[in-house]
């Protein structure tokens, strides 16, 4: 895993965001294009040749790039003489009529379910069909996010309306409502089966709850700005994590190696350890975090406004172990698979795959938005799905090419 505290600089290679529907047949073109953050932008097309004999689509490409391979639904594209390479997947599936507008929050089950959120109200659904099971109505303003609890049968929400809700997933009932919170709650984790669970909000407070009784266990940390996002984990060993200010309440559930990170609108990051209420470090970013998220007990990365991933070591984190800066557009959702690298949802549509390891000069990104804001990226360990401005949410399998073009690389 990266140690170096360093930058990587990367040109973002772009496709048409239809590509795969736009060089079908002969003559058929589609654009492509590359460029460094705060560079110039290099334009190229795409043109259908022909299919070979056993089936392959034949591309070629202009102006400074090449096709070195090409499917139905992927293209593989190389700045020509260059070591810069991007994996162009597009989607396998798409529900584009499960909400009418911007799809904010996602999240989905090994079962076959999903749960998505657009304004007020979340819809349950089946993913091999597309059937909307229920809908679910009660808050009263924007939903940040929905989250399925460990059971599969429970959806957990938090809204602009400061309210935070649970909810059955068969028949789309509010079975508690938990109140607490003097802004909008932001984000929510949950702790093992879902005892308890943590919210944080704009209101700078990140709360311990007890779901039984709807009711606060503990303020776990205040902060002096809004809190944008939070990720919760098990602790590593080396982390002194403390004693309990008092003998834990025995509604306190699965708490006692757990930590969480918190990122702030101003920048702030902090790691808590949850059942002792200590502050394990506070570091600054120097923009909004707008998610965050673990890559291993000792490891998490935050995405910033300002277009940054920052990489960063419990162990040290008064620095950032590493930064992936190749764009300006502000960092949307974040999702790890396992040590390969992690995808990344910016606010301009594109969603790209960024390897581990030091200084990888591949990128695999999956198409489909059309300068809309990548709000979800969630898999079912099957399949990736993203939830977009466009209302579309997308399903799409990259994990055997992510195997195939980044954990080669040495």
């Amino acid at each position: 895993m990266l140690i170096n505290t360093s930058s990587d600089y990367v040109p973002i290679i772009s496709i048409q965001n239809d590509w795969e529907e736009s060089i079908k047949k002969p003559n058929d073109t589609a654009w492509v294009s590359s460029s460094f953050k705060d560079g110039e932008c290099t334009q190229g097309q795409l043109t259908f040749v022909s299919v070979t004999a056993t089936g392959t689509p034949v591309v070629r490409a202009s102006h400074g790039f090449t096709v070195e391979a090409a499917s139905k639904d992927t293209i593989q594209i190389r700045r020509t003489n260059t070591p810069f390479m991007c994996v162009f997947l597009a989607a396998l599936k798409t529900y584009p009529d499960i909400h009418e507008r911007n799809i904010i929050s996602l999240d989905v089950t090994e079962q076959g379910l999903a749960v998505s959120a657009s304004f007020d109200k979340m819809k349950v659904f089946n993913l091999r069909t597309g059937e909307v099971r229920c809908t679910l109505t009660g808050h009263v303003a924007d939903i940040y996010k929905c989250r399925w609890f460990p059971s599969g049968e429970v959806i957990l929400s938090c809204a602009a309306d400061m309210q935070i809700k649970i909810w059955s997933a068969e028949n789309g009932n509010c079975a508690a409502t938990l109140i607490g919170h003097t802004r909008a709650v932001t984000d929510v984790a949950i702790i093992e089966r879902g005892r308890n669970i943590i919210s944080v909000s704009k209101d700078g407070y990140a709360k311990l709850w007890d779901c039984g009784k709807s009711a606060v266990i503990s303020d776990l940390t205040k902060v002096d700005s809004a809190i944008f996002c939070c990720s919760l984990s098990s602790a590593p060993t080396f982390l002194e994590l403390g004693d309990p200010p008092s003998t834990p309440s025995e509604r306190e559930i699965g708490t006692e190696n757990k930590i969480l990170i918190i990122g702030c609108e101003d920048g702030t990051v902090q790691c808590v350890a949850v059942q002792s209420r200590k502050l394990l470090l506070t570091t600054f970013t120097g923009s909004a975090v707008n998610c965050c998220t673990f890559v291993n007990s000792s490891q998490f990365i935050v995405g910033c406004q300002d277009g940054r991933i920052l990489l960063y070591n419990l162990s040290d984190a008064t620095q950032h172990a590493w930064a992936w800066y190749d764009s300006n557009s502000p960092v949307m959702s974040l999702m790890v698979y396992k040590t390969y690298g992690f995808m990344a949802g910016h606010a301009d549509g594109i969603c790209i795959f960024r390897s581990f390891k030091n200084k990888c000069t591949t990128r695999l990104q999956l198409t489909g938005p059309l300068c809309d804001p990548v709000y979800s990226i969630v898999s079912d360990s099957k399949f990736v799905y993203t939830s977009t401005r466009d209302s579309v949410i997308r399903a799409y399998s990259p994990f055997s090419h992510i195997v195939k073009f980044f954990d080669e690389i040495s």
